[in-house]
């Protein structure tokens, strides 16, 4: 949740940044035992950002899978159970279709990632 708050407090830094944000909240820790709550979808606030709840884990280990092919999700390699805490940048306009494509930028725990993905998101490299 620390990465959630941080996250949206970068976007408060950037208003007329144009960026979309998918956060999708999975069960990870134990007591992760339902979707997220209102209080904690409420540290995202930013009209930028869409929440979903993904129980089973989808995304994740799609992008376990990636981790062999895609090098900024190197970083996962060899993780079992699940690929959170991240932030990933991808281009305008680009297309999921088939696999997860490779992210220009993957940052992780989020919290630790600030700085350089506050140079992606305000346009930098």
């Amino acid at each position: 949740m620390r990465g959630a708050s941080a996250l949206q407090g970068l976007l408060q830094e950037l208003p007329n940044r144009p960026v979309r944000v998918f956060a999708v909240w999975e069960p990870v820790l134990s007591s992760d035992k339902g979707p997220p709550t209102t209080s904690v979808l409420s540290r995202l606030s930013d009209a930028r950002v869409e929440q979903y709840w993904d129980p089973g884990k989808m995304l994740s280990n799609r992008i376990l899978a990636a981790s062999h092919t895609a090098p900024a999700f190197a970083i996962f390699s060899g993780q079992i159970e699940a690929a959170w805490d991240l932030a990933a940048v991808y281009p305008p306009g680009a297309k999921w279709e088939g696999g997860v494509p490779s992210p220009v930028y993957c940052g992780n725990p989020v919290v630790e990632s600030l700085d350089s993905l506050r140079v992606h998101l305000a346009g930098g490299s």
